[in-house]
């Protein structure tokens, strides 16, 4: 998906394993250093940069014991919820 020259990508599954962490949005936007808008968006499946998305994704990984795979939770394809 295009967003003028940059993609954006989403994290479909970011509301899931964040509850399954135990975790509060306040918590995770704190942990990945992001703003709590950005989890928000995040978890109503609008786009962000991919920057930012790496971030979110690395804290949920590491509270998951790095079981999580980048390449299946991490998409620029809105189709892939």
């Amino acid at each position: 998906m295009q967003g003028g020259n940059a993609a954006v990508w989403l994290i479909p599954r970011c509301k899931t394993w964040r509850e399954s962490a135990g975790m509060r949005i306040q918590q995770l936007a704190l942990e990945a250093k992001v703003d709590r808008a950005t989890i928000t968006k995040i978890e109503k499946h609008k786009g962000i940069s991919k920057p930012l998305a790496y971030r979110v994704f690395n804290v949920l990984n590491k509270r998951h014991r790095d079981s999580l795979n980048d390449t299946i939770e991490i998409t620029d394809n809105p189709r892939k919820r």
